[in-house]
């Protein structure tokens, strides 16, 4: 099997989630060394029980990405064991079903810091280190909320569409655009397609992943990501 990832590390926020257990099995097939990252350890010993991969390249660590100190030390620690840093996956988010007459600021702001500012702490983390070596992938989760309004979930659709749009103009800005890519994938909810992480990459192999009911929804990237030419 060809393995066009082989070498390389990738962190995976919201590791124990649906989609990111998905993406993380997804780059791992592909030859990738993973860093599952989760706020909550026991679920994500869970996920991690639940993937196809050799102890050797897989490691588990607690994060709470809303605590940026938290969210330095883990893409230090990842230095620390692998070596390198080469792609960032940000699939950490949450969503509140709620009237938007009825959301407190506490609530409103929990999803945000997450949302929006989370993503921001990781891809600034990372970015150092693919800085450092002048390459890299930041691959963030978009939303069909981004660019429509959907009821009853407004921290959402707030969080949505900055958390993408600013962080790339933010890291585009300075010497990233130099040196690595960032890339934005949208998943939708009927049917989702692991291979689209991958864009070019075989997706009958792909196919085969069992993410044991991981998510519903399409992921259609806006262009593909050449990971493999990392």
């Amino acid at each position: 099997m060809q393995c066009p990832l082989e070498g390389r590390v990738a962190v995976v926020t919201g590791g124990s989630g649906d989609l990111g257990l998905a993406m993380a099995q997804a780059l791992a097939d592909a030859g990738a060394s993973i860093v599952l990252a989760s706020r909550d350890l026991k679920r994500l010993e869970s996920a991690r029980a639940r993937m196809s991969v050799d102890d050797a390249h897989i490691w588990t660590r607690p994060v709470d990405v809303t605590d940026a100190t938290q969210v330095r030390s883990l893409m230090e620690a990842t230095l620390v064991r692998f070596k390198r840093l080469d792609i960032l996956v940000n699939a950490a988010g949450i969503q509140l079903r709620k009237s938007a007459m009825e959301l407190t600021p506490e609530e409103w702001n929990r999803v945000l810091n997450v949302n929006l500012s989370g993503t921001f702490y990781c891809c600034q983390a990372a970015a150092r280190s693919m800085l450092q070596t002048r390459s890299g992938r930041i691959i963030m989760i978009s939303s069909l909320t981004a660019e429509i309004g959907i009821p009853k979930i407004a921290p959402y659709v707030a969080s949505k569409g900055p958390s993408v749009s600013s962080q790339k103009r933010l890291l585009s800005s300075g010497h990233l655009r130099h040196h690595g890519q960032l890339h934005r994938s949208r998943p939708f909810q009927d049917e989702y397609d692991r291979g689209c992480l991958l864009g070019r990459f075989d997706q009958r192999k792909l196919s085969q992943i069992d993410p044991h009911g991981a998510g519903r929804g399409t992921c259609r990237p806006r262009r593909h990501y050449r990971l493999s030419r990392l």
